[in-house]
């Protein structure tokens, strides 16, 4: 297992940071996109981790493309974004046996943890 340090700088008041790992063997490479619009995050192996991205903090329908198509590999509709969190979206499974899924681990930076943090990750 890959440990992922946390980037703890400060986040604007209504902001959440996103990354993703890749980490289903048997899926093809993925892009995380909206719901019927643009990647926000190209372009997956599997093993690779995204760099992080901002977003302002919203409810969004999202979904795992197959990389550079349309193709629906996983949809992530209501996933929510809070404000003041950094978010690693974990996509793990095996298509093969139909357990392609997603889970989101949120970190809360508060005010004194981006205070606090003297070597930001990134």
């Amino acid at each position: 297992m890959q440990a992922l340090p946390v980037d703890t700088r400060p986040l604007a008041e209504d902001a959440s940071r996103v990354r993703v790992m890749h980490s289903a063997p048997d899926a093809p490479a993925i892009d995380l996109a909206l719901t019927a619009g643009e990647s926000v995050i190209p372009d997956l192996e599997n093993g690779d981790v995204s760099d992080s991205i901002g977003l302002p903090a919203n409810t969004y329908d999202l979904e795992a493309r197959i990389a550079g198509t349309t193709d629906l590999a996983l949809p992530l509709p209501g996933t929510v974004f809070a404000p003041a969190t950094v978010y690693t979206v974990y996509v793990t499974g095996l298509v093969a046996e139909g357990s392609l899924g997603a889970t989101l681990v949120p970190v809360f930076i508060a005010p004194e943890i981006a205070a606090a943090s003297a070597t930001p990750v990134s």
